[in-house]
């Protein structure tokens, strides 16, 4: 395990960090730190200018497993649903 994410020869680190030529797509979130790439360059570096503890990462971690069970036991999809209000049919009923 390295240390840092820039030392990770396969990482993205070096191209959402410093803007790096790489055969990577940036993730819609990606681009969603600034307009301008020296702004996302900068925000991504902020990013990880500090690390999760141990014990938070243990809570991260609990609670990823927690909604998977969820997920498996009941057959849905937690987390990622559209946003906004639901749309109404022609009756005036909302869509499920």
């Amino acid at each position: 395990m390295l240390a840092r994410s820039e030392e990770y020869k396969w990482s993205s680190y070096h191209l959402n960090a410093w803007g790096e030529v790489n055969w990577l797509t940036p993730h819609v979130e990606y681009l969603r730190l600034g307009k301008e790439s020296m702004t996302r360059y900068f925000a991504y570096r902020e990013l990880f200018k500090s690390q999760i503890c141990e014990q938070d990462l243990h809570i991260i971690r609990k609670a990823a497993q927690f909604c998977k069970a969820i997920e498996t036991k009941y057959g849905i999809v937690l987390g990622r649903t559209k946003r906004g209000r639901p749309g109404k049919t022609d009756t005036g009923l909302v869509k499920e």
